[in-house]
């Protein structure tokens, strides 16, 4: 896979780091690759639902989070992504210090690409899978500059 924009490690972490609500949740950048994307998250009281276990919710954001921006590694200069489907399986509660999440493109396309994660809960030196997600993408354009006539 080759990446349009010739930034794109920049391009793809600047992108994260705006992003209001994975900042509020701890989202960091580890590692970025073309159609690649490993971020993780360390855990806190606020990610976890009434049982003491992560909730749901936060493994699905991080998912999406990381499945859209591994598209995004190939985009070009000005484009966005969009996530317009999701699917995840919860396979075992999640417990422990930090998730990490893998993302990778499955099929990258001009305007729809597909992509998946892998999400990992890290429990001292135990490393457990815990969820899978798949995603389509929808690869925007530009935004349009509007000009005003006088």
């Amino acid at each position: 896979m080759i990446p349009l924009h010739p930034d794109y490690v920049r391009h793809t972490r600047d992108t994260i780091l705006i992003q209001p609500f994975a900042q509020y949740l701890g989202i960091t950048v580890t590692d970025i690759a073309p159609g690649v994307l490993d971020v993780q998250m360390p855990l806190a009281a606020h990610h976890l639902q009434q049982d003491g276990i992560v909730h749901g919710g936060v493994t699905a954001t991080l998912a999406d989070t990381c499945l859209a921006m591994a598209a995004h590694t190939l985009i070009g200069d000005g484009e966005r992504v969009v996530t317009i489907e999701f699917k995840i399986n919860y396979l075992r509660p999640g417990a422990g210090q930090m998730l990490r999440c893998r993302g990778a493109v499955l099929r990258p396309g001009r305007t729809i690409t597909t992509s998946e994660a892998e999400i990992y809960a890290i429990d001292g030196d135990q490393k457990r899978l815990i969820a899978k997600a798949l995603g389509t993408i929808a690869i925007l354009p530009p935004y349009a500059v509007s000009s005003t006539s006088s």
